[in-house]
């Protein structure tokens, strides 16, 4: 067995003291950063996430243009509004911190090359790690997190088909569903759709964060400076490009899962609920291809400023 060099020895010390050096404030900081950049990624995009939805359900005909339905744009917002930063904050850590790790195993084993990486006497996990391990860590935290959101977000669609209904007829509403019997009313009402679900949170994320930390290595490659030196304006554009291209790759299965929620709320006699595989074969034979993006624009238009608010506040806060 070769002995280790003096290059190797020094990465292993380093990483050594990386670990102790973030693990405490890393996980503080992803959890504060999630809070703040999650909070105002709500407020930014709920509303044309609200017609997002009411083009997929075919309910649009009820947001037509005018100032008494402006109110209606928000509609569903409070569920959401009320979890959106412990959610964030809680997918931040664990993203944050699943990269982390995986950064250190990877340098202990000496997989972490200096010269590929940049790496001189202080290897980074924010800047050094590589985008397999940004993938895995995205993907990961949102499949997690999946578990939390899908309750939130069957309420949130709930209300943006029905804004007549309260939170809490909503929610009991879901919970006792008219086609169940009583004694079968269950917290399974909650997780309909969970394939379509995990796929959107979980693959949704991974790319997410690949295509910003790409586009950012990107950037600084090109400019000859680190990527922590990447201006916010350009941080931006990455985070704008990364929330257009995912939204444009998991916007079928968002459709799916919306008119699951739909038909769940507005078919309440309907004995049995189609599932994602069902309902994607219901919108490829009654719409073709064209069923599984309709709103596609506007989700577009909505996750580009969404994400170049939420991510350049993550990284400053995070950094």
């Amino acid at each position: 067995m070769p002995s280790p060099t003096p290059r190797s020895n020094l990465l292993r010390r380093r990483s050594t003291s990386l670990d102790n050096r973030t693990s405490t404030k890393s996980l503080f900081s992803s959890i504060t950063a999630g809070y703040v950049a999650g909070s105002l990624g709500l407020l930014v995009g709920h509303p044309l996430d609200s017609l997002k939805v009411a083009l997929q359900t075919g309910s649009e005909a009820k947001f037509a243009f005018n100032w008494s339905n402006i109110r209606k744009l928000y509609s569903g917002i409070v569920p959401p509004l009320l979890t959106i930063g412990a959610v964030s904050s809680l997918n931040f850590a664990i993203y944050d911190n699943t990269r982390r790790l995986l950064f250190i195993n990877k340098l202990r084993s000496g997989g972490v090359k200096g010269e590929e990486y940049g790496i001189c006497d202080s290897p980074n996990y924010l800047t050094d790690d590589s985008l397999g391990n940004v993938a895995i860590a995205g993907s990961i935290a949102g499949g997690i997190v999946s578990l939390l959101t899908s309750p939130f977000i069957i309420v949130k669609t709930t209300q943006q088909v029905r804004p007549e209904l309260s939170i809490q007829e909503v929610i009991k509403e879901t919970y006792a569903h008219t086609n169940l019997p009583a004694e079968r009313a269950s917290m399974r009402n909650f997780y309909i759709g969970y394939p379509s679900h995990i796929f959107c949170e979980g693959v949704g994320r991974g790319v997410y964060m690949v295509i910003y930390e790409g586009g950012k290595r990107a950037i600084a490659k090109s400019n000859n400076k680190s990527v922590l030196e990447v201006t916010v304006a350009e941080r931006m554009a990455s985070a704008f490009l990364a929330g257009c291209l995912c939204w444009a790759l998991i916007f079928p299965a968002d459709t799916i899962r919306s008119k699951i929620y739909a038909h769940h709320v507005l078919n309440p006699l309907d004995p049995e609920t189609p599932g994602s595989f069902e309902m994607a074969a219901k919108i490829w034979k009654e719409k073709g291809m064209r069923g599984f993006f309709k709103g596609v624009s506007l989700t577009v238009v909505r996750a580009g400023p969404v994400a170049a608010t939420v991510l350049p506040i993550y990284d400053y806060v995070l950094e």
